[in-house]
């Protein structure tokens, strides 16, 4: 990353290596290759796994001041698929939060909140119809009955963003997905600052 020479081509790849960055700790990658005098222009990362792990750091950090936590492994189980052909199926969020109900109420009244990064240009067209019915999926397995709740953190360069996605049916609410565009180009700790304002 240190050696990548940005162009027009792809200079929209810099904020994604600033962040590779932070979770690599180094500060980028020095001796990949053995130089032999061949010059490459990039480094391909595995975008959707990186953006995973930044907002399970986000989102830990984000809940930590307010009280909360991650739940570790995810979310223990999962939510479980059985009856069909071949071998039972779970799948769970990226991140699971556990967060006191109240102000000030740090071990009663938890409620758990089920986080999904999302590396898709959500702030440029809507949420797609699977994703929100991943997100209905894990509200009602983990969120409260009585208020199912479930996060989306997608990339937005250039300023924060929130919307809520409400989900109704003939009887009502199914639930309630807050759509959240995180500033890829602010520090880390601004974002998780903003994610925690927005987690309260």
């Amino acid at each position: 990353m240190d050696r990548t020479h940005y162009t027009r081509l792809n200079a929209r790849y810099r904020p994604a290596h600033t962040w590779a960055r932070l979770l690599l700790r180094g500060g980028g990658v020095t001796d990949l290759l053995t130089d032999h005098g061949t010059t490459a222009d990039g480094l391909l990362l595995a975008m959707p796994a990186l953006w995973e792990a930044v907002v399970r750091r986000l989102g830990t950090e984000a809940a930590g001041p307010q009280g909360g936590h991650a739940v570790p492994g995810g979310s223990g189980a999962g939510i479980t698929i059985r009856g069909d052909l071949g071998n039972a199926s779970a799948f769970r969020p990226d991140l699971l939060l556990s967060l006191p109900r109240l102000p000030g109420h740090d071990t009663a009244h938890r409620t758990l909140l089920p986080v999904d990064a999302k590396y898709k240009r959500y702030d440029r067209h809507g949420v797609s119809a699977a994703d929100v019915h991943q997100l209905l999926t894990y509200s009602s397995g983990y969120a409260s009955a009585d208020a199912p709740t479930a996060v989306i953190v997608h990339p937005q360069p250039g300023s924060h963003a929130r919307r809520t996605l409400q989900v109704r049916g003939p009887r009502g609410l199914l639930g309630t997905i807050h759509v959240l565009g995180v500033d890829t180009r602010t520090t880390p700790e601004q974002a998780s600052a903003w994610m925690g304002s927005v987690l309260r």
